[in-house]
């Protein structure tokens, strides 16, 4: 349990890490400035396969955030939350930042992670407001479940929530609340409001009220915050070589996010990252992964049991593959040939490639570098 008042930092160490990045950890703490009322976090980045980035985040900023929350949410001390999500992960450890401002009860749930039993207990705990990835948002919505009905608003980030994802939710009357955020901003910077609930579109998500947006020349997000991020520390997992990123306090924090903004409201149109060239042709693997998840679909294929990978080749530079874990290789098969016919050529995928399971961070989402790497391919750019 956090003390949120004292001057004690903690580490929130994941005890699943394996001893590569456990040895990672310890090369971060000895070599980490000694912060006091501090907590550091290791970022849910996926690009990297070598490299393990924690964030130090001052316990006011995490409250500064969790009072921005509870205003959006409008959240009191007659709130229960149901925390599925880590506390070694921002998006777990805030709750408890909200309900010790709010006086909100927390419970959390320990068990494995299983739709059915979980819905369960929001309907025995009468839960009023949680947080959940994509993915345990899609596991819930497969098997048809309904919401509980004292559940007023459900937290969806971690990563993307796609518009068919976020319909067939609303269909079964799920209160959810697509977010943006990141761990260097102690978690949400913008979420849908409880208005959106009223509506019938896919919502645009709302900057929160302690966020200073601003767009670069370029298209990216860059904010102001006091819930920013005081300094980051890079281990190399190969070397354990450790770089010290200490921010500047006074100037707008910058991202690889391409956004557009409009009247305090926040729309995610993807990362840099997700931007390659195949065959001279700019091509947004975001764009693409959003066609292939609604094939997904159509297939009653998980659209969260792939990823696109941009690959070195010889003659065009960089070629575009899919990964996946389904063990249905007939139906992706068939989703990517109806993929194909609905995309320009040269956005083809060369190639399909199976792993038993795709590494994923802490709350599933798929490490890019490491699936490359799994696959004995080379990152293309």
């Amino acid at each position: 349990m956090i003390d949120w008042n004292s001057d004690e930092t903690y580490w929130m160490v994941n005890p699943q890490l394996s001893d590569r990045e456990q040895k990672a950890v310890r090369a971060a703490r000895e070599k980490a400035p000694q912060l006091e009322g501090h907590i550091w976090i290791r970022s849910s980045g996926t690009t990297t396969a070598d490299r393990a980035r924690w964030v130090a985040l001052s316990k006011s900023a995490f409250l500064v955030s969790a009072a921005a929350v509870n205003d959006h949410l409008a959240s009191t001390h007659l709130d229960t939350w149901v925390r599925a999500l880590p506390v070694f992960h921002v998006g777990g450890l805030s709750i408890d930042a909200r309900a010790y401002l709010s006086g909100a009860r927390v419970l959390e749930w320990t068990l494995p992670w299983d739709p059915g039993l979980f819905c369960e207990f929001l309907v025995e705990q009468g839960a009023t407001l949680t947080s959940l990835v994509p993915t345990q948002l899609f596991d819930i919505i497969s098997i048809g479940l309904m919401a509980p009905v004292d559940l007023r608003a459900v937290i969806v980030g971690g990563s993307v929530l796609e518009e068919d994802l976020y319909f067939k939710a609303r269909e079964l009357r799920w209160p959810v609340l697509p977010s943006y955020g990141m761990t260097e901003a102690a978690s949400q910077v913008a979420t849908a409001s409880l208005d959106s609930l009223t509506v019938s579109e896919y919502p645009d998500l709302m900057i929160l009220n302690h966020i200073q947006p601003k767009i670069d020349k370029e298209g990216h997000f860059n904010l102001l915050s006091s819930c920013l991020m005081t300094m980051a520390v890079l281990v190399d997992l190969n070397d354990g070589q450790v770089q010290l990123a200490i921010r500047d306090a006074s100037h707008y924090f910058p991202t690889q996010d391409l956004v557009s903004l409009e009247n305090g409201h926040l729309r995610f149109k993807g990362r840099s990252s997700q931007m390659v060239k195949v065959l001279g042709e700019q091509v947004s693997l975001r764009k693409l992964s959003q066609m292939i998840s609604r094939q997904f679909y159509n297939h009653s294929l998980s659209p969260h049991s792939f990823v696109i990978l941009p690959v070195k080749n010889a003659r065009k530079g960089v070629e575009l593959v899919l990964a996946t874990e389904s063990l249905h290789m007939s139906w992706v098969e068939k989703a990517v040939e109806d993929f194909h016919n609905s995309c320009e050529k040269y956005e083809r995928l060369s190639g399909i490639y199976f792993l038993q399971q795709l590494p994923r961070t802490d709350l599933g989402k798929i490490r890019i570098g490491e699936t490359i790497k799994a696959l004995g391919l080379q990152k293309g750019t």
